[in-house]
């Protein structure tokens, strides 16, 4: 399923390119693909939208100036997560292609008019301006992925004015639905007509267009003038919105004594119907991009007059009556001719031309190709570039993905940090976290995930005590729940693709990579700043570390006092341990917190969380408990993870009577001789340097906090980082185990 992301100034039923983007929509979402339709100006206005919202189809509105709806923007791309982002008309491409760049999606915009020529420069309020508009969209456009032209005359328009390669447009005319608009019948237009007060021997010129200056009104009165002198009771419709030539258009009418002679029928949905009441259809335009109401009367079969423009020349392949341009004596002419002469040569031609090249189903057609070409790959299927294969997911599909859990699991197992997993990840992401909007990467040799890398955006307090909140992006999987030793395992020889990656993400963002293992120091941005060191203590199991004779008496005089009082322990391994033990291990740490008056965030919040990793834990991986019970009671718990040949300690809770027995020691001592018994090389007690884990032996090893600070992020990090100066150490989770 490609994902496309549309920006448009706005989507209706009446107006060329909407009817037509409207029709694409109809022909394209759910088939392979699904749209998030974006509009600037107007909510979106079709009796179709509740049929695709139904297909699954998604509609916004962005609001503001352009810099609050660039920010809007982005936020619906890192939601959304579209394959690629497709932007129309000047405001739209603007928006759709600096947002695709900031989260490194491809862009595609359309250009779908030719208003830098000769004839467009003619009827500009100011040529000046103009020319400026056009510098700036040749950057723009040049920034996109590819380009998008209607027609073979825009391309050529595009590569001479804005500077864009051939080879990096693709032309895909807009196509109009013949089902829908239906075939030319005399019962069809004898109803138009009583409709409109209308006689059946009135001459009826058509004009289909919006009041602007290109459209060429003007031209089209003065040619009528020369028509009524022929026909005095000749109706032109003119149907179309209002725009920035309204006024004029009312004003030559008036001049011109047209005012019986012409009705401004303004926007309508029933252009059809129009065109089977006409007898010509008249098309002035001094520049098009497509001509959509050609389009129309093509497949309604009614017959064209029009200025012989390129664009016209090409949609028509000559099926029309072409005129000199802007020749307006011609133009009368030519009205006349068909007035006088019928049938029409014409039109059976352009109605094939029409089914040949103008359908929905053919611009349709042609849309898909372009969008698969360009979009960036599909999280099921895979790419190959310098280091490999490659897929990439949004982090909802991540979380799903069961080849990716048995993948990023394994790598767990062998590092030993049951942080870095699958089942971690997806816990925190459906859970803890709330599900935040992210992106994930991964790079394979072959079947092999050789490396990999998850992003989350979402709100930080950039330091403890200077309270400053802002957006970023971090490590997925880190925050909430309180991950040590983070960063997936990665191949050495592609570190550096998977650091351009993270930061080509984040983009102007900030970037905060939280309690970062010392081996993936190489995902360590440039001018990172360091904002924490993290010690997080760790016992050798295979070598002579260990505790002190002295230490090791007191551990047997613990032991005994705690069997004395009628207390036993025992081991709960991986996939035994349950959700009633888990609210059992909260309640005691709870508990054990609030006698000792310290806070805490380990608490009942995170239940579904540390559930979902007991569900989904195996042998040797995932959670495992320590139990002290006396009877039938639970009074102490002790709660790690274990993934491959590593335990580490995670949290605990006791009841605080039982404090003189020192059981929170015992329950460590417990947990270390059980791991060592199950073949574990290494007891990890985790962040924080509280005396007693050392006198266990362990030794340290530093996790560290980078941030590569925005512009603007980085003020408030600054702000931040001059109240508290030195680099602290953190504490947070562990209490003693006394």
């Amino acid at each position: 399923m490609v994902r496309v992301l549309l920006v448009i100034n706005r989507l209706t039923d009446h107006g060329g390119a909407e009817v037509s983007t409207v029709g694409m929509l109809d022909q394209l979402q759910g088939s392979g693909f699904t749209f998030h339709v974006v509009t600037l100006f107007e909510e979106t206005d079709t009796a179709l939208r509740p049929e695709l919202e139904y297909r699954g189809a998604r509609f916004s509105m962005i609001t503001g100036h352009r810099a609050q709806r660039l920010r809007q923007l982005v936020g619906i791309v890192d939601d959304f997560q579209p394959d690629i982002v497709h932007g129309t008309l000047f405001d739209g491409e603007l928006l759709a292609v600096a947002a695709a760049r900031r989260r490194g999606v491809p862009s595609l915009v359309s250009l779908v008019n030719m208003q830098y020529d000769d004839a467009a420069r003619a009827v500009a309020p100011s040529p000046r301006r103009l020319e400026l508009v056009r510098r700036f969209e040749s950057k723009v456009v040049g920034a996109a992925t590819h380009v998008h032209a209607l027609t073979r005359a825009v391309a050529r328009h595009g590569s001479a004015q804005l500077g864009v390669p051939p080879a990096r447009i693709t032309v895909v005319p807009r196509g109009r639905a013949a089902a829908r608009l239906g075939r030319r019948s005399e019962e069809r237009g004898a109803e138009a007509r009583r409709g409109l007060g209308i006689g059946p021997t009135t001459p009826v010129l058509l004009h289909v267009a919006r009041h602007e200056p290109q459209k060429g009104h003007d031209l089209l009165l003065n040619a009528l003038a020369k028509v009524v002198a022929e026909y005095p009771d000749a109706q032109l419709l003119l149907a179309g919105r209002d725009g920035t030539a309204t006024r004029s258009i009312t004003a030559a009418i008036s001049k011109n004594r047209l005012s019986s002679n012409i009705r401004i029928l303004g926007a309508r949905t029933d252009v059809a119907e129009l065109h089977n009441a006409a007898d010509v259809f008249c098309f002035p335009s001094r520049y098009e991009g497509l001509g959509g109401s050609v389009v129309e009367a093509m497949a309604l079969e009614t017959p064209i007059v029009s200025f012989g423009i390129d664009v016209i020349r090409e949609v028509t392949g000559g099926h029309a009556h072409l005129v000199e341009p802007f020749d307006t004596d011609a133009f009368a002419a030519a009205v006349l001719a068909v007035l006088d002469d019928a049938p029409d040569p014409h039109i059976e031609a352009a109605r094939r031309r029409f089914e040949s090249t103008f359908t929905e189903e053919v611009s349709a057609a042609g849309m898909a190709k372009l969008y698969r070409s360009h979009a960036r790959p599909n999280p099921l299927d895979s790419t190959t570039g310098p280091s490999g294969r490659h897929r990439s997911w949004s982090l909802a599909r991540a979380v799903a993905d069961d080849g990716l859990r048995d993948e990023l699991n394994r790598q767990a197992m062998e590092s030993g940090v049951y942080f870095r997993s699958h089942d971690w990840l997806a816990a925190w992401w459906e859970h803890a976290a709330d599900q935040p909007v992210g992106t994930a990467h991964g790079w394979y040799d072959g079947d092999r995930l050789t490396g990999f890398a998850a992003l989350a955006r979402g709100q930080a307090h950039l330091h403890r005590i200077a309270r400053l909140p802002m957006t970023t992006w971090r490590l997925a999987g880190t925050g909430v729940g309180a991950a040590d030793h983070t960063g997936w395992a990665c191949d050495p020889a592609i570190v550096p693709e998977v650091a351009d990656w993270m930061r080509s993400i984040a983009g102007s963002d900030t970037l905060l990579l939280p309690n970062l293992a010392a081996e993936h120091a190489g995902l360590i941005p440039p001018r990172a700043q360091l904002l924490e060191e993290t010690r997080c203590p760790a016992i050798d199991l295979t070598g002579d570390a260990g505790p002190s004779k002295s230490f090791r008496k007191k551990l047997r005089a613990y032991r005994r006092k705690v069997e004395a009082a009628g207390i036993s322990l025992e081991t709960i391994p991986p996939g035994s341990v349950t959700e009633a033990h888990l609210r059992t291990l909260f309640a005691l740490h709870a508990t054990r917190s609030n006698m000792a008056d310290r806070s805490t965030s380990f608490d009942d919040s995170l239940l579904a969380f540390h559930a979902q990793l007991a569900a989904a834990a195996t042998d040797q991986f995932g959670p495992g408990l320590v139990v002290a019970r006396r009877d039938a009671d639970i009074v102490g718990m002790l709660y790690g993870f274990w993934a491959g040949s590593t335990f580490a300690y995670y949290q605990s809770g006791w009841q605080p009577d039982l404090a003189d027995l020192n059981l929170g020691t015992v329950l460590v001592a417990q947990a270390i001789g059980d791991a060592r018994a199950a073949g574990a090389t290494r007891f990890d007690l985790l962040r924080g340097a509280e005396p007693y884990k050392y006198r266990f032996g362990a030794v340290d090893q530093i996790d560290t906090t980078w941030i590569a600070p925005s512009a603007i992020s980085g003020r408030l990090w600054l702000a931040g980082r001059a109240l508290h100066r030195r680099v602290p150490t953190r504490t947070e989770r562990a209490a003693p185990a006394e």
